[in-house]
């Protein structure tokens, strides 16, 4: 049925947003068709498009550190059985689409609001477009998904991707009350939920060891709103509800939620997909903000439309840029969280709430703890320049 609809002269881009989403795509064939059509990107590159590839993806920007860091660390759930060799020229490929796309977005240069910059877990993205679609298309998908879905996160600063993050709970309420009260009472609710970072920056590739079931994700997410993901954390959760219910202690729920077998608890990627699309259908993020008055000073993925192509857009700056309140609160809420944590600095706030701060950063993979100490250290020390993931 997809390759009928691709195969007409006038395509039908709704209809196959929708089959992404709910079906899934048959294979990566069709992924590679798909999948930049989605984001009205060109699968090939022209001669000079592939000049400029050339030079961008040797070039250097403001993370080229960090990216190496953590290419040593990439593809091993993708590459079982491989050779060093072949997995090492894989990961060329990588650091290729990886670098070329962050310097097509200003990365290169001087630290601007408006630039594209890498963050710890576009490796993991990058890893499945590569993997799915090629190293040239995977790079035009991934430079779309910067200034796209993705961008909240590719921005300087991580304070659009904490707001989000402060979304997770208000989410929750609306889809399971007795939960997400369950989470505020043992302490969860006092900052940003850091357990589902990475499942929002990274598509769940993090911590999904499958790359058929990353890309059966894929699908659905390159599809629809770009808070899709979060919608898929949410309805991983009151799948599990049963579960985290159970954890009584703020440490051991908050390790209960790290560990979550998202696509367990809801019966595989399929599903997970689909009713993660239908929360979002009853509940829009827009209509989210509105019901639990709230306003978003940094992010702008909760503005993203439908263009006139029938494809995604995500304004680059928020519509208005408010005094700092939400994003600066939920800030301070977890500065005040790790407070606790960082050296001379005396303990204070209630026990349970120390328990969770606690728990969340002794329990958080590498990925997690990097951005969660960049965001408190960013609200202590805004000048510093060390703390930059």
């Amino acid at each position: 049925m997809i390759n009928d609809l691709l195969d007409k002269e006038q395509v039908d881009l709704a209809q196959i947003r929708k089959i992404s989403v709910v079906r899934g795509l048959v294979n990566s064939e069709v992924r590679g068709r798909v999948w930049p059509l989605l984001l009205g990107v060109e699968p090939q590159l022209s001669a000079e498009a592939e000049e400029e590839y050339l030079q961008a993806r040797c070039a250097k920007h403001a993370d080229s550190a960090v990216v190496e860091c953590d290419l040593q660390r990439s593809l091993w759930s993708f590459t079982e059985g491989w050779s060093d060799e072949a997995r090492d020229a894989k990961r060329d490929e990588l650091r290729h689409v990886l670098t070329a796309a962050v310097c097509a977005g200003g990365g290169a240069g001087e630290e601007e609001d408006g630039e594209v910059r890498y963050y710890q877990g576009m490796h993991d993205v990058a890893a499945v477009l590569l993997f799915e679609v090629g190293e040239r298309s995977a790079y035009v998908v991934l430079r779309r998904l910067a200034r796209c879905q993705l961008r909240d996160s590719t921005r300087p600063a991580m304070h659009a991707v904490v707001e989000l993050l402060g979304l997770l709970l208000p989410l929750l309420r609306r889809l399971d009350a007795q939960l997400a009260a369950h989470l505020e009472g043992v302490g969860l609710g006092d900052g940003p939920p850091v357990f589902a970072l990475a499942w929002l920056i990274t598509w769940f590739a993090h911590g999904v060891p499958a790359l058929p079931t990353a890309a059966r994700l894929f699908d659905a997410f390159l599809a629809s709103h770009p808070l899709l993901p979060l919608y898929a954390a949410a309805a991983a959760m009151k799948a599990a509800r049963k579960a985290l219910l159970a954890e009584e202690d703020g440490a051991e729920l908050h390790r209960a939620l790290t560990r979550l077998d998202v696509l367990g608890a809801v019966g595989g990627a399929d599903e997970l997909a689909r009713r993660a699309a239908r929360e979002l259908h009853a509940c829009p993020p827009q209509a989210l903000l509105r019901a639990e008055r709230m306003r978003l000073v940094c992010s702008t993925a909760a503005e993203a439309y439908l263009g006139e192509g029938g494809r995604w857009e995500v304004p680059d700056k928020p519509a208005a840029r408010l005094r700092p309140s939400s994003a600066g609160a939920t800030l301070a809420a977890l500065a005040g969280l790790a407070a606790p944590l960082l050296p001379g600095r005396p303990a204070a706030g209630k026990p349970r709430g120390r328990a969770a701060a606690v728990a969340a950063v002794a329990s958080l993979s590498s990925l997690a703890a990097a951005a969660v100490l960049l965001a408190v250290f960013a609200r202590i020390d805004p000048g510093g320049t060390h703390w930059r993931l």
